[in-house]
């Protein structure tokens, strides 16, 4: 398998695509090729007419980066990610049309928003100057010809600003024969060249970001063959089944920026200071390479609007290919919403459900599961990274390489892998420190964060859990952590390799758990949107209990709902069900599903899917 260069891996955007309209609207005027009615012909097709009048931006690098300026209050702006801008759509994902792409721009304009440079972000940040009330950052990666034939006209008419993001061996050696066999739409593309870059540079336009010198590719990850991002992968060697370390990882990318960066400044006379991810993919080893080669400041493909206090990750909405108006306008206004994050379906998985001796049954349970997941309509999944005991007993045994516990199969990166790639779910990884059993002289002891020695054994544990697998976030199984886990915990959150922020869940027995952990704060645990505390629903509870319950559920969604399926027979889950649609009516949208062996009951699977799955629910939002 090769990653398609034109195409972030699957689920890596921010799901605008799963929540759009269904239905497209149709563009039928086509572009007269004539470059000198080109421009002409784009304003009478998109209606642009009368909209070119706007204020000249600030000159791209005309301002240094402050990045330890003391800034004002976070502002936000929305940032966009195209592709390539073919003049007709010719049916390849990323690509929007000119016809397309003006149109958003005309809607941009005709809407109050008004283009934003990276200099502008950064004014702002220092505290030198406010961002307009709806400002709009245009970012186009891979660095495609028709940006500079198709989209740098506009750029000019209507002053507006953009960030290209170039791929060095593309512009040096061409098109990657093996992403060509697989993706044709990239197998017909052509891409600009440095003359063609110098002169949007000069142009005080267009600000050229890294897009990497050859990152853009899947490398092998793992024993069963995955192939992953190549920024964020520690490389897996088939022949001598070992993986690379982080110091050979950290050589490489570091390599790569590098040389990319020294091209672009050859052909420019600008050192890059933005890094665009391939894939949006990165994490903490990428991040510190790319500020090591001097651009601190990261694209991703994170969901979001982006903030003046965070240059290191700046989410993007990824547009897809030719999407209709009204799908471009409802994405847009949708993020700039408080409370646009998606409803949360989670299910806890266990692995064990998986493993087995046999390779090809092992298979044949992954496929099997993910269909069960798909079929519940989850939209993120809960990992349990340990082989999880029977007995009281604690855990003893990793499904990850690591130089703390045995490992019973390296399983957990193809799992988390396979749930982000195929199914686009968002994957967290959980943590319980409470129960993993350590040997020492011989005799096996719970891992106790009080102690310094096991301590360091548990930072070390996750810590190399975080190298090999992949995840957006962790989940902490704690009933009601005090301050000395809670520190802990942000510890371990700045010792794991993950990009940051990082999504973060606690699982709670009860609603005073959760009010005691939101009312937590530590400067290490920096809360997001995405943030949420779960509390088991009491289903068997009467009436008037679960109403005083649903009242004190909070409005702001920090919280959500767990559900406990277990050993339910058909009356039991009837009542759940009829509990969850009360609670829906109430406004609760967000569930947590608490075990996952119901997955194997066919008339269980079905009576729950349509009780929470995000693809019926009649109580989820317009337009999801």
């Amino acid at each position: 398998m090769t990653f398609s260069c034109r195409r972030t891996w699957p689920g890596a955007g921010l799901g605008f695509r799963s929540c759009l309209p269904a239905a497209r609207q149709l563009w039928r005027w086509f572009l007269l090729v004539m470059p000198a009615w080109r421009v002409p012909a784009l304003l009478v097709l998109a209606g642009l007419t009368g909209l070119a009048q706007a204020a000249t931006p600030e000159m791209a690098h005309s301002a240094p980066v402050m990045l330890s300026t003391q800034s004002v209050k976070g502002q936000q702006y929305l940032v966009l990610c195209y592709h390539s801008v073919p003049v007709t759509a010719n049916g390849s994902f990323d690509a929007n049309s000119t016809t397309n792409f003006a149109g958003q721009l005309a809607w941009l304009r005709a809407n109050g928003y008004t283009a934003i440079s990276m200099d502008d972000v950064l004014q702002a940040r220092a505290g030198h100057r406010r961002l307009p009330a709806k400002s709009v950052m245009l970012t186009v990666d891979d660095g495609y010809e028709d940006f500079y034939i198709n989209v740098f006209p506009l750029l000019k008419l209507y002053r507006m600003p953009a960030v290209l993001a170039l791929v060095g061996s593309w512009i040096e050696h061409g098109r990657d024969p093996q992403v060509s066999l697989t993706d044709p739409g990239y197998a017909s593309q052509h891409f600009v060249n440095w003359a063609q870059v110098r002169e949007m540079a000069d142009s005080g336009l267009v600000e050229m970001a890294s897009h990497s010198f050859d990152l853009h590719h899947g490398i092998l990850a793992n024993p069963q063959g995955s192939m992953q991002p190549s920024a964020v992968t520690q490389a897996y060697s088939a022949d001598a089944r070992i993986y690379e370390t982080p110091a050979e990882r950290r050589l490489r990318v570091r390599a790569d920026l590098l040389r990319n960066s020294a091209l672009i400044e050859r052909h420019t006379g600008r050192r890059p200071r933005i890094m665009v991810w391939p894939y949006g993919a990165m994490d903490k080893i990428s991040t510190q390479e790319a500020a090591a080669a001097g651009m601190p400041i990261n694209f991703s493909l994170a969901e979001g609007m982006a903030s003046t206090l965070d240059i290191e990750v700046i989410p993007r909405g990824l547009i897809g290919s030719e999407i209709a108006l009204t799908s471009f306008t409802y994405m847009v206004t949708h993020e700039e919403r408080p409370d646009s994050t998606d409803s949360v379906l989670a299910i806890r998985v266990n692995l064990d459900r998986i493993y087995d001796p046999d390779p090809g049954r092992q298979d044949a349970n992954l496929g099997r599961l993910l269909e069960q997941v798909a079929r519940l309509g989850a939209n993120t999944v809960l990992l349990r990274p340990f082989s999880m005991p029977t007995a009281a007993h604690g855990v003893c045994e990793a499904y990850f390489p690591n130089t703390v516990l045995p490992m019973r199969a390296d399983l957990l990166n193809r799992v988390a892998w396979q749930f982000r790639s195929r199914l686009g779910v968002k994957v967290l990884m959980q943590v319980d420190t409470a129960r993993i059993v350590g040997i020492e002289k011989g005799a096996p002891h719970l891992l106790d964060i009080s102690d310094p020695g096991d301590r360091q054994r548990l930072l070390a544990l996750y810590d190399e859990m975080s190298l090999t697998s992949w995840a957006q976030g962790l989940m902490f199984d704690s009933a009601t952590p005090d301050a000395a886990q809670l520190d802990f915990h942000a510890e371990l959150l700045q010792r794991v390799r993950y990009a940051w922020p990082l999504v973060r869940y606690y699982a709670t027995r009860d609603q005073a758990a959760a009010r005691d952990i939101v009312g937590l704060s530590s400067p290490g645990l920096p809360r997001t949107r995405s943030d949420r505390v779960s509390v088991p629903v009491p289903v068997d509870a009467p009436a008037d209990r679960l109403q005083r319950w649903m009242r004190q559920f909070p409005g702001d969604r920090s919280w959500m709902a767990t559900l406990s399926v277990g050993d339910a027979d058909a009356r039991q889950l009837e009542e759940l069900v009829s509990r969850i649609a009360l609670l829906q009516r109430h406004g609760i949208t967000d569930f947590m599903v608490d075990d996952d062996a119901f997955l194997e009951d066919p008339v269980k699977l079905e009576m729950l899917a349509k009780a929470v799955s995000l693809k019926t629910n009649p109580f989820q939002p317009a337009g999801k």
